[in-house]
C-alpha cells in the first residue's frame, strides 16, 4: 500500500508542478497506479513461485533423508542440532529421541537443516492478487481530489490525504514493532512530503526550462 501511495502521490505531482492540465494529471496518475500494482503484483507472483520451487526441491532432499536408517537420520539431526547451539551430548540425546517419531524428526530436521516450516501455506497467486490489490488502494487515494479540483487545491488535497493515509500506515507499523506509533507516523509523513517535494520541483523546474527553449 506505501509503494503504490509515494509512487503515485510523487508522480502526480510531478506533473502537476510542470503546469500539465487536470485531465493530464489524472491520466497520469492512473496509469501509474496500473503500472504499478500490476509490476509489484507480477514481482510478488514471481518471487512467490521462486520460494515454492525452492520448498518442492528441499522438500525432495528432505524425503531421500527420511529414506535413510533411523541410526543415520539421528546422526544427521544430531550434527544439525550441534551446529545450532546445543551441546555433543544433548543432541545426541535429542537426536536419538526424535527418530523415534519420523514425522516429527522430519519435520524438525526440515526446518533445521532446510528452512522448511511445515506451516507455510502461502500462495504465490494469493501473494501476487493481495500485493496488486493494496498497493492499487494506496495509489487512488491521491488521485481522488483530482476528479473533482484541479489546481492548487488539488495539489493540497492530494497531499493532504496521502498524508493521512501515510500516518495511519506508519502508525500501525510502528504499533506492531516496538510500539512507537507516533514516531512511526511521523517519519512515514515525512518521507512521503519529501518525495512528493522533490518530485513537484522537478516538474515546476522541467516547465521553466521547457518554456525557456
Amino acid at each position: 500500500m506505501n509503494d503504490g501511495l509515494v509512487s503515485t502521490l510523487a508522480l502526480l505531482l510531478g506533473v502537476a508542478g510542470a503546469g500539465s492540465e487536470a485531465s493530464t494529471v489524472r491520466l497520469a496518475g492512473l496509469a501509474g497506479l496500473v503500472a504499478g500494482a500490476c509490476s509489484l503484483g507480477v514481482s510478488q507472483y514471481i518471487a512467490g513461485q521462486t520460494r515454492a520451487e525452492r520448498r518442492r526441491r528441499l522438500a525432495k532432499d528432505l524425503r531421500g533423508v527420511d529414506r535413510l536408517d533411523a541410526k543415520a537420520r539421528a546422526r544427521i539431526l544430531e550434527r544439525e542440532l550441534v551446529e545450532h547451539g546445543i551441546s555433543d551430548a544433548n543432541a545426541k540425546t535429542i537426536g536419538t529421541a526424535l527418530v523415534a517419531d519420523a514425522a516429527r524428526s522430519s519435520s524438525i530436521l526440515g526446518l533445521l537443516r532446510y528452512g522448511l516450516n511445515p506451516r507455510d501455506r502461502s500462495s504465490p497467486l494469493r501473494s501476487a492478487v493481495s500485493t496488486l490489490l493494496t498497493s492499487g488502494g494506496g495509489a487512488i487515494i491521491p488521485i481522488l481530489p483530482w476528479f473533482f479540483t484541479s489546481g492548487a487545491l488539488a495539489i493540497a488535497l492530494s497531499l493532504a490525504s496521502a498524508s493521512i493515509a501515510a500516518a495511519i500506515v506508519g502508525g500501525v507499523l510502528g504499533k506492531t514493532t516496538d510500539g512507537n506509533w507516533l514516531r512511526a507516523a511521523l517519519r512515514q509523513v515525512t518521507l512521503v512530503v519529501l518525495a512528493a517535494g522533490v518530485t513537484y520541483e522537478i516538474g515546476r523546474l522541467f516547465s521553466v526550462f521547457g518554456s525557456r527553449s
